[in-house]
């Protein structure tokens, strides 16, 4: 035994060893049963000898299988303790906190986040800096502070910048001035009274020099003071006035102690956020400062509405951030969208969305503990997320638990209903069932299947296996491979390979030939970036869409970015939407959709090239068919809001077309047939307009399509 064994393999292994059944370990580790007996044979493999055996139906262990569990025990024990060693080294960082902050943003803002931060975690290490943002990118650049919070930098690209608020600058005066009195008093009048200003860079100062000189204000202005509370009270008591952010005289305002004068169309707003180095990631100090820096801004009403958190759950990385992370940008699209229009009325108020993202990083086990955090941590109203089924199911017990509310937006494989889940995304009847359709009607006779190693591509090419029998397609002319169980029945049809494969030289070899006869074509359930190297080895081949024409069910106009499209011309798609669409809402949906890329201000949003697919516009129909169930209902409250949902009256129409939420949570929509140009669009060739989303596709349905 030369190799280091395989940590999953000892995981899987040990699990086998206390169920005995391939079925249950399987279930508790969220994937399929051929691919934990695939890590049995390469375990066995490594090891050079048996580990298992069965014994009446009931897997048991070698004698050397046992004296490998006795060592695997004490291995993945150790790891384990390892995992919580760290974690709770990364969950405290350096176990110190070193921040720069503007000195009126730390008095007025900072200070009470700093005071509830040191009282929940006393052990940390806390050093504050109190300087201008010159100063503050000095340090930062110098690694003398972690963070810094000040105003959005211009055009650093050695940071990342995290929005917390728009401070809006008012002229004010108390509120017996005779300016106060006479609200309609001209501008020229400002300079009857002593004005004072905080101290502040010469830089900001230019900054409100700019804006009085382009709206004709004359202030009289005798000084600046470094001590806002000195200029307050020097308002409130005389009749001098002073120019000052509105979250630093918010309680002011609020208890009419001061008066806002108008100056004039436009506000004087400045953008103050969370400042870290681009070249690594917030660790989870850092994190938790800003989660209550954020927390701040919400108990304080910084912001000018009301605001209800929303969660992003999507894996920004690991192999399916590729997909995933054009999701996360969709959602904030969309929250900006509906924020900019007013926001969710309800109950006679405007509500901001606030969105929560967190990073599921590929990791299924760490979906479900992000979406725990999510809904019990920042008890969001709804989240918005997932991507692969196996993390939709790792998820799915903890929304039922907790009672959340989750939108999905992604192609699946049906057999699943949870009242906690709303399905916008195409159900096998809605995608696997109309493309195959179109290829026997294409003359196919031939059909081989491939795909990621997980719940879905193994669920849907399962029931294709049958659907494809049932239209007379003979069992020799479904390639990839068929797997029984030990009473002779089919309980895989299809080659599998897993997340993250890169090498595809035999499958697509064994493709090659398989497509010979000139009639046969690929069902592609490949998930993830896996699909690049296996384009890219059939464009090696030479076998092109003529030969063998080949449909993929989670491969989009996003993920070709990546592809060689100009030798993928004529491979074939089903989905929802297509970004070549020519509809009046499509052609809007994606002008709004470019002019937000070039002004927003996200970290991590890539702004050029972007493409659009189905999933992409299925999440931002999500964010719209929640906003009107949400206002429909007046509530936030999930089971109100769900009880509208499922009404059937809750529809939108996006990018797609009309799309309806079903009362099985799935959604009626169009679905369209396509096949890839070499621009990486899609040419529409059927047009199936709004199909009911089935969730289950039982044999009386599958001989009935």
């Amino acid at each position: 035994m030369n190799e280091s064994l395989d940590i999953r393999q000892l995981n899987a292994f040990v699990v086998l060893a206390k169920t005995g059944s391939y079925t249950e370990t399987a279930r508790q580790l969220y994937v399929t049963h051929s691919a934990i007996s695939h890590s049995m044979r390469a375990l066995e493999e490594q090891a050079g000898c048996r580990l298992l055996l069965k014994l009446n139906k009931k897997t048991i262990l070698t004698e050397a299988g046992e004296a490998l569990l006795h060592h695997a025990l004490r291995a993945l024990e150790e790891l384990n303790q390892a995992r919580r060693t760290l974690t709770q080294l990364n969950k405290w960082g350096t176990r110190r906190l070193r921040i720069a902050a503007d000195p009126v943003f730390l008095s007025v803002f900072l200070t009470p986040v700093l005071l509830k931060f040191h009282k929940e975690f006393p052990n940390i290490s806390l050093q504050v800096e109190s300087s201008g943002s010159g100063d503050s990118f000095a340090l930062l650049e110098n690694n003398q502070v972690d963070v810094i919070l000040t105003e959005k930098p211009d055009g650093n690209d050695e940071v990342d910048f995290f929005p917390l608020l728009a401070d809006r600058f008012h002229l004010i005066v108390k509120s017996g001035h005779p300016l106060a009195i006479n609200h309609g008093a001209t501008r020229e009048e400002f300079g009857k009274y002593p004005c004072f200003l905080i101290k502040d860079s010469s830089q900001r100062r230019k900054q409100v020099e700019d804006f009085m000189l382009k709206h004709k204000i004359k202030l009289n202005i005798l000084g600046e003071i470094e001590n806002l509370g000195t200029i307050k009270e020097l308002v409130k008591s005389t009749f001098a006035m002073s120019f000052l952010p509105g979250w630093s005289i918010a309680t002011e305002l609020e208890n009419q102690s001061v008066v806002a004068l108008p100056c004039g169309r436009s506000a004087f707003e400045r953008t103050w956020g969370f400042v870290y180095p681009r070249s690594r990631p917030l660790n989870m100090t850092e994190s938790t400062l800003l989660k209550f820096c954020r927390k701040r801004v919400n108990e304080a009403e910084l912001k000018s509405q009301d605001i209800v958190k929303v969660g992003v759950l999507h894996s920004l990385s690991g192999t399916m951030a590729i997909s995933e992370t054009s999701l996360r940008d969709v959602l904030l699209f969309a929250f900006d969208e509906i924020n900019a229009a007013g926001g969710i009325k309800v109950g006679g108020k405007s509500f901001k969305i606030d969105p929560v993202i967190v990073d599921g990083a590929s990791n299924w086990a760490l979906f479900a503990e992000k979406a725990r955090e999510l809904l019990v941590e920042d008890k969001v109203a709804v989240t918005f997320g997932c991507w692969t089924s196996v993390s939709r199911k790792s998820v799915l017990p903890v929304f039922e638990k907790e009672n959340g509310l989750l939108f999905y937006p992604v192609q699946y494989e049906g057999e699943e209903l949870s009242r906690n889940i709303f399905y916008t995304a195409e159900a096998f009847n809605q995608q696997a069932l109309p493309a195959v359709d179109y290829l026997l009607k294409q003359g196919k006779k031939k059909f081989y299947l491939i795909g990621t190693d997980y719940v879905y591509p193994q669920t849907t090419n399962l029931i294709l296996y049958k659907y494809l029998l049932l239209h007379g397609v003979p069992v020799e002319n479904i390639g990839g491979g068929l797997r029984k169980d030990a009473d002779g029945k089919v309980i895989s049809a299809g080659k599998y390979v897993p997340f993250g494969h890169t090498d595809f030289q035999q499958i697509v070899a064994d493709i090659k030939q398989f497509a010979s006869s000139g009639d046969a074509c690929v069902i592609n359930t490949i998930n993830g970036d896996s699909n690049v190297p296996f384009f890219k080895k059939i464009v090696a081949t030479g076998l092109t869409s003529t030969e063998c024409p080949m449909v993929s069910f989670s491969l989009a106009e996003d993920e070709l970015r990546s592809m060689p499209t100009k030798n993928l011309i004529g491979q074939l798609g089903c989905w929802s939407y297509f970004m070549s669409l020519k509809t009046p809402q499509n052609k809007s949906f994606l002008k709004k959709w470019y002019n937000w890329l070039k002004t927003e201000s996200y970290s991590g949003v890539i702004k050029e090239k972007r493409a659009v697919d189905s999933p992409i516009v299925l999440s931002y129909d999500g964010v719209y068919l929640w906003k009107e169930a949400v206002e429909k209902a007046g509530t936030f409250d999930v089971d109100t809001v769900r009880k509208v949902l499922e009404s059937g009256e809750i529809s939108f129409d996006g990018p797609g077309g009309k799309i309806t939420v079903q009362a099985n949570h799935h959604c009626t929509k169009n679905v369209y047939i396509g096949e890839t140009r070499a621009n990486g669009q899609f040419k529409i060739l059927e047009t199936r307009p709004q199909v009911i989303g089935e969730p289950f596709v039982g044999k009386a349905f599958l001989s009935k399509s």
